[in-house]
């Protein structure tokens, strides 16, 4: 291996290159040993460290990749020796050209990351260096793990020149190439010369291609051709053409996107299979968001959306996986300042309200690196709509080790209200004595149940130094009390401090008794009706015991008269 020149590398370009090094090195030992092996252990502790060396003092490694090496701001930082164990070599040869390693990235996901390297090139040499093989196995082992520490940007597949196309959307794409070369020529032409060359766009010959394809019998007849492009349909075809001439406008995933959604709705790809097609608008999608285009991806989902409105749970788990959804995050954060708040949320849930719930699991996974308060509350918005349907996915976020994550966690449990599994866990959260996590969902099982309001009327009424005060809490826990307040209120009816109440706040205290306590409350009525003027408390104490026995009467004749029958006396 050729080592990067130290010298001429500044003080991160060295650090970043020790670390690419020593994963690099972790490849080659998976590749020889077992992942248990005592070199792979030691390969990835070694890595770890150096990672962490540059982390504390920058931001993510972020890297371009080329096919003589790895780039940090225009220096190639881990050049390539030319072997195919080397990281560039892996990275390039499946289309990765650009690699992200987070700050955080823990030490499990740099492992299980190169040990999919370390295989991916296993498979290359089986195909042949660099073959078709090799790019497949490692981009799908590195879509399917959805590493949240660890990023990377593919190399387009469908853009013209592509040499690793998937075999299930190669038509669809062939198709594509041959559809974007009639409308603009050759892909990589910029600037004059692509001014140059736009007046040479056949229109003409594409528009006749088209026509042929949907009236057989027509065979390109330029006649009628041009009999077609004075029809409506014909004219939104010249529009597509014009609008597609602009290179700048769209990149060409997302240009040749619009050609397809275009072309299929009239007929053009026919012989298309519908899944092929509908992948292809997925890795569109996906495209977009690489490029932090929300609003491009978002079309293109409403594409794919089936009778529910929503996305099915197999493309959801694309679409709504880890890293799209830190594409999803990124985007609204560049456009928290444009959209303010609310035109954020509004902006986030166009995309997030078409994936199907079981997304919500990938989305508790990207909540807690999101750094900004406006972005979790988008976020926090949508897994309020699916915690009905998804509400275990939910408790990662309650074990967190942030107190604010736990909250905003069981605040997303308890937006499903009483009498869901949402509920049922959060009593089973309050239960536990030991964890963060205990005291806060217990606050959040009262507020929903009603037995926080009753515990705040309850404190009123037996603390408070203001007599209206207590008097009016009295009246309002006889409507709203919960059981969890009959205790104490017992407690304090059996004390000598009622005895210093009034009558009217005596009477009162009865009856908020008596709604959360409910029958319980009798027994504590005939203790009362006992108390008799004696040794202590003279005329108070006999005072509350007249109470009591008045309470009581009266409760008897109010049971009576709900059981006479009407027309009685």
């Amino acid at each position: 291996m050729s080592e990067p020149a130290e010298g001429a590398l500044s003080p991160q370009a060295k650090l970043a290159a020790t670390a690419l090094a020593e994963i690099q090195k972790a490849i080659r030992f998976f590749r020889l040993y077992p992942a248990t092996h005592r070199f792979c252990v030691r390969g990835v502790d070694e890595a770890v460290v150096r990672l962490r060396r540059y982390h504390e003092k920058f931001a993510d490694l972020s890297v371009e990749v080329a096919r003589d090496g790895l780039y940090l701001d225009d220096g190639n930082v881990l050049p390539t020796s030319g072997q195919s164990t080397d990281l560039p070599v892996i990275l390039y040869g499946a289309g990765v050209f650009g690699l992200t390693l987070r700050r955080g990235v823990s030490e499990r996901e740099l492992a299980d990351f190169i040990d999919v390297l370390s295989d991916s090139y296993s498979h290359a040499e089986e195909d042949g260096a660099g073959g078709f093989g090799a790019a497949r196995d490692v981009l799908s082992a590195l879509w399917q793990r959805d590493f949240s520490g660890i990023g990377f940007v593919i190399q387009d597949q469908l853009a013209p020149g592509s040499k690793k196309l998937d075999p299930e959307i190669a038509d669809l794409a062939d198709r594509i190439h041959e559809l974007m070369f009639v409308l603009r020529g050759d892909d990589v032409l910029e600037g004059q010369e692509y001014e140059d060359r736009a007046g040479d766009i056949e229109v003409e010959r594409f528009v006749a291609r088209l026509w042929e394809e949907r009236v057989p019998e027509a065979r390109a007849d330029p006649e009628q051709a041009h009999a077609y492009q004075r029809t409506a349909a014909g004219q939104k075809r010249l529009e597509l053409l014009s609008e597609l001439r602009d290179a700048k406008v769209e990149a060409p995933a997302e240009r040749a996107a619009r050609i397809v959604a275009w072309a299929d709705g009239q007929g053009v790809t026919r012989r298309i299979p519908a899944e092929v097609v509908a992948r292809f608008r997925a890795v569109a999608a996906l495209h977009a968001l690489t490029h932090h285009d929300l609003e491009g991806a978002t079309e293109m989902v409403r594409q794919l959306v089936g009778e529910e409105g929503r996305l099915s749970e197999a493309l959801s788990r694309r679409l709504g996986s880890v890293k799209a959804l830190h594409g999803v995050a990124e985007a609204l954060r560049r456009e928290m300042a444009r959209r303010g708040p609310e035109g954020l949320i509004d902006f986030g849930l166009a995309y997030l309200d078409l994936l199907h719930p079981s997304a919500s699991a990938a989305a508790v996974e990207v909540y807690p690196l999101i750094g900004h308060a406006d972005v979790r509350r988008v976020f926090r918005r949508y897994l309020s709509r699916t915690v009905v349907e998804a509400a275990e996915a939910i408790e990662p976020l309650t074990t967190h080790e942030s107190e604010d994550i736990v909250k905003e966690g069981l605040g997303i449990l308890a937006m499903a209200g009483k009498g869901t599994r949402a509920f049922e866990l959060l009593e089973r959260y309050a239960r536990e004595r030991d964890t963060l996590r205990g005291p806060l969902a217990k606050i959040a099982v009262e507020k929903l149940s009603g037995s926080r309001k009753s515990h705040r009327l309850q404190e009123i009424v037996l603390t408070d130094p203001n007599r209206d005060r207590r008097v009016q809490a009295a009246r309002r826990l006889a409507q709203v009390g919960h059981p969890s307040s009959y205790e104490p209120l017992a407690d304090f009816c059996r004390s000598r401090e009622l005895w210093q109440r009034d009558d009217e706040e005596v009477l009162a205290i009865f009856k908020a008794l008596r709604t959360c306590g409910g029958p319980r409350a009798s027994a504590v009525f005939a203790e009362l009706s006992e108390l008799k003027k004696g040794l202590f408390g003279g005329k108070a104490r006999e005072r509350i015991g007249k109470l009591a026995r008045m309470w009581i009467a009266s409760e008897r004749n109010q049971r009576r008269s709900q059981r006479r029958p009407r027309g009685t006396r």
